[in-house]
């Protein structure tokens, strides 16, 4: 929406412990996917 051509990943974090949030890390999705 403000002219970033930079390639933009997501993330979806559904528990804030460490080993969740590292999964989810694990799990990033490209924005295009959506």
């Amino acid at each position: 929406h403000f002219g970033n051509t930079a390639p933009v990943k997501r993330i979806l974090i559904n528990d804030m412990n460490a080993n969740a949030a590292r999964k989810a890390l694990d799990g990033l999705r490209d924005n295009r996917a959506f």
